[in-house]
């Protein structure tokens, strides 16, 4: 009764075990036709234990694979560095995969699962990764169809978004229905209000400047709830 329990199975695909039997003829079966994680799926019970970030909150993972993409509005907006803080609070509770397109930063994480491809790559790479939950993408300056959805992450400095507006003048009426994240910054609640009326734009999260090196889970879980990875319980 243990071992046919639907938490027993449910354990074993959280730990990357796909293939379970439960009798001779079952076992034959999987021996010609393994399991990817695609046809275990909906066997998984996913339980978050990240109950000890904040005292008064508690959160629960959300069940499905997502594609969510990453590009900086402002040059060095910060998306690496970002993806590969949301990998690390992420990766307590789902398997991540991190791509990053026609540039190779990645490879300074040495993290096997962060990877640098070109874009015809990608589903190919996909596919040997088929039991990841959350794939997450820095797009650099492409653009990748099967991403589920796409944030665009600006910094607030008067250099940075001056340049901006001189390159494209037109650029935050072409972004007033994207998902717009205010990374690394630095300004007050009254100071990003001004910002977003002036440039008619209203941001998806702002997010302050982060040490990479630390657990950012307080400041980056508010933000992967709304991308509907996490809900509070």
């Amino acid at each position: 009764p243990i071992v046919n329990s639907d938490e027993y199975i449910s354990n074993l695909i959280n730990i990357g075990i796909y293939n379970f039997a439960h009798d001779e003829n079952e076992m034959k079966y999987l021996y010609d036709h393994p399991n990817s994680y695609k046809d275990v799926a909906h066997l998984q019970k996913i339980q978050s234990n990240t109950s000890h970030i904040e005292e008064d909150t508690q959160y629960h993972v959300s069940n499905g694979v997502k594609i969510i993409g990453f590009k900086n509005l402002t040059s060095h907006a910060g998306a690496t560095s970002l993806i590969y803080m949301l990998k690390k609070v992420l990766s307590r509770d789902y398997y991540v995969l991190a791509l990053e397109l026609n540039k190779r930063d990645f490879m300074f994480y040495r993290d096997k699962d962060m990877i640098s491809c070109s874009k015809g790559e990608v589903n190919q790479i996909i596919s040997n990764y088929s039991k990841s939950n959350v794939i997450l993408v820095d797009l650099n300056d492409d653009d990748l169809s099967i991403c589920d959805e796409v944030f665009y992450l600006m910094e607030s400095s008067t250099l940075k978004l001056n340049k901006l507006v001189m390159l494209n003048p037109h650029c935050f009426s072409r972004l007033s229905n994207k998902k717009i994240i205010l990374n690394q910054s630095l300004l007050s609640e009254s100071d990003v209000m001004i910002l977003e009326k002036e440039a008619n734009i209203r941001f998806f999260d702002v997010l302050p400047c982060l040490n990479d090196r630390e657990d950012n889970s307080r400041v980056l879980l508010p933000l992967l709830e709304k991308m509907d990875l996490y809900k509070k319980v």
